[in-house]
Order: C-alpha cells, then sequence, then structure tokens
C-alpha cells in the first residue's frame, strides 16, 4: 500500500460516515491546513497568497474533486491522491466563481454542505449564497478538526522523524554553545541546525536565559548567556506541511539546589501527565489532574492548557484546557507542556511531543534525556 494511501482510505471512510449521519452531501475544506488534510498537498502559495482560494470537495456520495488555480493545477494533480481537478483561470474568474461552476457541475448546486467557513472570506460566503441560493450551509470546522486529530501511519512516520531531527538540531546547538555568548548567536545556529535537518521554515523561536525565561515570548538579543543562569529554549519547525514544537532546558555550570528542586518539580509534574493521558479521557480531564498535581507539588497552573494535539495546525484540535470536554483516542500526537514560574530562579518550562497509543502515551521526543537540566560546559 502506497504510504499516503492509509489516509486517503481514512478520510473516505471517516468523512462519508459523519456525512451520512448529519444528512449532508459534501464538506468542503478551505483553509491551507484543511486543504492538505483532505488532499495530501501542501501548496506553499495558498498560505502566502491568500486571494488565490482552493477547495477540496468529500461528497457521500461519488469521489472527492479538487478546485484549484491553473497555476498549481499540475502541483495538484501529480501530488494529490484525488484524482479529479477542477481548474480556474486566475485573474480571469474568481475562485469562489469556480466553486460555484463546479458544485452545480457536480450536482451540488442545492446540496446540504458542511464548508469551512472561518476560513472563507465574508465576500465570497455572500457570493456563494448569491450564485446558489437553495444551497444549505452549515459550518464544517468540528468536522475537520475531529478528523485531523487522528493521525494515520504515515503521518506519525513523518512526524517522528521531524521530532528526532529537531532535538538532533537544537542538541547539536547547546553542544557548541559557549558561555558568555549572545543569546541571538546561538538561537540562531539552533534555528540553522534546524532547517539543515529538513525544516522548510522555523516560524516560533524562544530563546531565553535568566531573568529573560519570566517573559512571555522573549525574543533573542545580545545578552550574554553567563554561567548559573537557566536556558529554555522552544522552537517550533515546520517540515513538509506538519509542525514540530517542543521545549528543553539547559544551563553553564552545575545547578543550584534550589534550581535543580525547581526542575525536578517541573519535570514529575509532566511526567504524571504522561502516566495520566490514555484513549478515554477527556481533554479536561488532563487539566483537571495537571492543577491536582500542581498542587502536591507545592506549584500553581497559570497556563491556559497544559498541552495541545499537533499536526498540520501548530495547535490541533483539542487544547487540553479546563473548558474541553473532547476525548482523547488513539493515535493522536500531542504535545504535553508545563512551565512554571519560581521566585527568584525564573520560568522552568518541559515541552514533550507523544503518540497516543491503546496503552498510553509513547515520547517521540526521547533522544535528549530530560531526567536532569542539560548541563553545558
Amino acid at each position: 500500500m502506497d504510504k499516503r494511501t492509509d489516509k486517503r482510505l481514512y478520510l473516505e471512510k471517516t468523512l462519508g460516515e459523519a456525512l451520512a449521519a448529519g444528512g449532508y452531501d459534501a464538506v468542503v475544506a478551505v483553509s491551507p491546513e484543511n486543504v492538505q488534510h483532505l488532499c495530501g498537498v501542501f501548496i506553499a502559495s495558498q498560505r502566502m497568497i491568500r486571494d488565490r482560494l482552493a477547495f477540496v470537495i468529500y461528497r457521500r456520495e461519488g469521489g472527492p474533486f479538487m478546485v484549484v488555480s491553473t497555476v498549481v493545477a499540475y502541483t495538484a494533480r501529480t501530488h494529490s491522491w484525488i484524482d479529479e481537478v477542477v481548474t480556474y483561470t486566475e485573474h480571469v474568474v474568481k475562485p469562489i466563481d469556480g466553486l460555484v461552476g463546479a458544485l452545480r457541475d457536480h450536482g451540488l448546486g442545492s446540496a446540504r454542505l458542511l464548508i469551512e467557513m472561518g476560513a472563507l472570506p465574508a465576500r465570497d460566503a455572500d457570493r456563494l449564497r448569491q450564485e446558489l441560493p437553495k444551497l444549505e450551509i452549515a459550518d464544517a470546522e468540528h468536522m475537520l478538526d475531529r478528523s485531523r486529530m487522528v493521525k494515520a501511519p504515515s503521518e506519525i512516520e513523518r512526524m517522528r522523524h521531524n521530532a528526532r531531527a529537531w532535538e538532533q538540531a537544537v542538541l547539536d546547538g547547546f553542544k557548541t554553545a559557549r558561555e558568555n555568548e549572545a543569546e541571538r548567536s546561538i538561537s540562531q545556529r539552533m534555528i540553522s541546525n534546524i532547517h539543515a535537518n529538513g525544516a522548510d521554515w522555523v516560524p516560533f523561536t524562544i530563546f531565553q536565559s535568566g531573568e529573560h525565561t519570566l517573559m512571555n515570548h522573549w525574543i533573542a538579543d545580545q545578552s550574554p548567556v553567563k554561567r548559573g543562569d537557566i536556558i529554555m529554549v522552544d522552537m517550533v519547525g515546520f517540515f513538509g506541511g506538519y509542525y514540530m514544537d517542543a521545549a528543553r532546558m539547559a544551563m553553564f555550570g552545575k545547578p543550584s539546589e534550589a534550581q535543580k528542586d525547581a526542575y525536578r518539580r517541573t519535570l514529575e509534574m509532566q511526567r504524571h501527565l504522561l502516566k495520566f493521558i490514555r484513549p478515554g479521557v477527556r481533554a479536561k480531564e488532563v487539566f483537571a489532574e495537571g492543577v491536582r498535581a500542581a498542587g502536591e507539588l507545592g506549584m500553581s497552573v497559570e497556563s491556559p492548557d497544559l498541552g495541545h494535539s499537533l499536526g498540520i495546525r501548530l495547535h490541533e484540535y483539542p487544547i487540553m484546557s479546563p473548558y474541553e470536554d473532547e476525548v482523547l483516542v488513539e493515535n493522536m500526537v500531542m504535545c504535553v507542556e508545563v512551565a512554571q514560574k519560581f521566585e527568584g530562579l525564573g520560568r522552568f518550562h518541559v515541552e514533550d511531543v507523544v503518540l497516543l497509543t491503546k496503552n498510553g502515551p509513547e515520547r517521540l521526543t526521547s533522544l535528549i534525556d530530560t531526567g536532569e537540566m542539560m548541563m553545558l560546559g
């Protein structure tokens, strides 16, 4: 079986079942992420040129089809598992009119549709309703969120590879760091390493040391990384349409007893969550258990969540917040993270990527030993 066939078969089955259960005729993906999810092709220009809309339509009866600009038609035809690609000519035909025509041609002009309304510009939604007034439209976001939750074997293989590439890049960056070297210098070297290990993009970078760890989303500057100051790295890599996100800590020299204790408690809370997480547990129960464990460790949960699913989007559904009722299921890939401020020491942060198996989570970020804070120099 082709590595992508597993994903296509999964989509045909689960989307077909969801459409039948709701009485809908088709679902229409609009966002770059969900277009990729439903067709297997990352169309880079779709993110950069928002007017160049692309659509993927899965029908309850009949095969799926795509509607794309002629500019990206070759990419769609040669890299997607979807056989039928309908095109519109850019600057001659409005993208939404390309969709209107395709829906008419496929007998969906008066259908009951789920459309990703959060990604469809308001003017285009108005145009769709004007041209096809008999359409019944509902929002597809929740259906597509739940569809992306479960990763196919080929996706898991890709994300496992991405996790190792990310960790190796960060580890190599730590190994070559020098005491009193500027934060930005070490950070840039790690970013270069992530690119060298296969990333297309490093969209988000936190590299902070000492008191800078207390600042959310600090941007590394020329401040020297001094002996005795904790270092926290939280970087996001983007590999072939999939995000990778984790956090690691280190320092030059040996940590003080207070630093050891702070790191131990942070890690202990995260490890407790890793034992608690399993299929059948609700996302909000993970958060509640984190609050309980934090209290026993003399800590408090300051963040709005304790992790999130990961994949084609950085913060995939569901988020492990106190408000999310979704049940965790097998073959989700998730970030489990704990960040805690300690008076006079800074913020300690540990984040791992895990695959949720029937027996619990398997850490995909296992190259760097997090049992103790990494000591440099």
